[in-house]
């Protein structure tokens, strides 16, 4: 597969708020690392938390704490600077699309980062892709022997797979729901090079991540 073949970059800018935090902020920078971009929105910290996430190359951005309320204005305003909407907002460290919000506007957003927050002290926002097409593929094996699967394609849902979708939706007794009673496309409705190309991709993923199983 050459450059020319992998889909568009989206990139991902990560916001920290941050008042003395010097003995979390580099570990927090490191566990961002993924992102493209990463902004401190500072307050004016007087233990040199301003000082040590500069060193550890992120954007620093001085900004005196009046309240949450205006810290959480000033996290907005720098999303909006950064990404367009639609966008999606989404607590770091949870899967399952738990806490997962699709923002279109300054109230959706504001909203969504709420939920997303109490969830997770760090939230990740980035751009939507409108009108998505997914293909699932399943890796089996463990180092060089490993085998992808066919692969599938999901057809339910509207804006993105929610939690209910995944787990609730269609559960009456006796029948299981969520993702066992989505309905789907085998083999996936791609050509042949499509095919091949996402499950080049989930193998390089999955032997990335030393995946076994």
């Amino acid at each position: 597969m050459t450059k020319s073949d992998q889909p568009d970059r989206v990139e991902l800018a990560a916001v920290i708020l941050t008042k003395n935090a010097a003995k979390h902020i580099v570990d927090c920078i490191e566990t961002l690392r993924f992102a493209d971009r990463i902004v401190v929105s500072d307050s004016y910290s007087t233990d040199g938390t301003a000082e040590l996430a500069q060193n550890a190359g992120a954007e620093v951005i001085q900004r005196p704490f009046d309240n949450f309320a205006g810290q959480r204005q000033a996290a907005l305003e720098a999303v909006e600077r950064d990404l367009a909407y639609p966008c999606f907002v989404k607590p770091a460290n949870l899967g399952s699309s738990i806490g997962i919000g699709k923002a279109v506007d300054r109230a959706t957003l504001q909203s969504a980062m709420e939920v997303a927050f109490s969830y997770d002290r760090r939230v990740l926002v980035e751009p939507s892709v409108e009108k998505p097409v997914e293909v699932n593929c399943s890796v089996m094996g463990f180092g060089s022997e490993i085998t992808p699967s066919v692969c599938e394609m999901p057809v339910s849902w509207e804006e993105f797979l929610t939690f209910e979708e995944k787990y609730i939706a269609g559960n009456q007794k006796g029948a299981k729901g969520g993702m066992a009673n989505l309905k789907r496309q085998i083999p996936a409705p791609i050509d042949e090079r499509m095919t091949e190309q996402v499950q080049s991709l989930s193998c390089a993923i999955f032997r990335a991540l030393d995946c076994k199983g």
